[in-house]
């Protein structure tokens, strides 16, 4: 795929090749960098994710580093869900209204022990979990103005391998870094060093959360309003 042969990895063995340990690494919170929540909707127990990232630039200036990782615990509902990405904000000192772009997977139907999640089912849940009553029909605008809508990825044959491009450059001059929180073996950090390719990978789910948030916020340049 990286000569331009196809658009298709051979699958086997490690695919971010670039990834090291050296990129584990405490920034704290970058000042002035935009912030992006990316999640990937699964039903199945550990399957739900969701990547707290901060970005800077755009293009070859670009720089990405995911300040924390949300994997539920088991199966998970909604209200577990929003907790999590809600525990992600307070530590990194921050607040819903603090995010830029939120953007999250299509909509995931659940399987026969249920487990349906879609964006608009995790946009009520974080307004109960900041005490909006959700059952009142302007519940939606008393949420910060980015999250009253949640973006969902474009995909097209072979976005994937795309957007995993993208982030394999960044990895390659060390402008791709994570949080240690997040960089061990049961979060991104582990996701990156395990995911051979394949799409039924469960490391490809963290991947997707990172990816769905970084890769538009530097293709269209996103800054922090001043």
């Amino acid at each position: 795929m990286r000569l331009g042969l196809s658009r298709y990895p051979f699958q086997e063995g490690q695919f971010f090749d670039a990834w090291s340990n050296e990129l584990i690494q405490d920034l704290g919170v970058p000042a002035g960098w935009s912030l992006g929540i990316g999640v990937d909707h699964g039903s199945k127990p550990g399957r739900q994710r969701a990547s707290l990232v901060a970005v800077r630039g755009t293009g070859a200036t670009a720089r990405v580093h995911v300040l924390r990782h949300y994997r539920s615990e088991g199966r998970s509902d909604d209200d577990a869900d929003a907790a999590g990405i809600m525990r992600m904000l307070a530590e990194t000192g921050h607040e819903l209204s603090d995010v830029d772009y939120w953007i999250g997977d299509r909509a995931h139907g659940g399987d026969r022990k249920g487990g349906i999640k879609s964006n608009y089912r995790l946009m009520r849940a974080l307004a109960r979990a900041v005490g909006i009553d959700d059952t009142r029909k302007d519940w939606r605008n008393k949420l910060p103005a980015p999250l009253r809508r949640m973006w969902t990825p474009t995909k097209y044959d072979g976005s994937v391998w795309d957007d995993v491009e993208v982030l394999h450059r960044l990895m390659v001059r060390k402008a791709l870094t994570v949080d240690p929180s997040a960089g061990g073996v049961e979060s991104l950090g582990g996701d990156f060093n395990a995911w051979n390719g394949q799409y039924i990978d469960p490391h490809k789910d963290g991947i997707d959360s990172c990816r769905y948030a970084a890769v538009p916020m530097i293709a269209e340049g996103w800054r922090r309003a001043a």
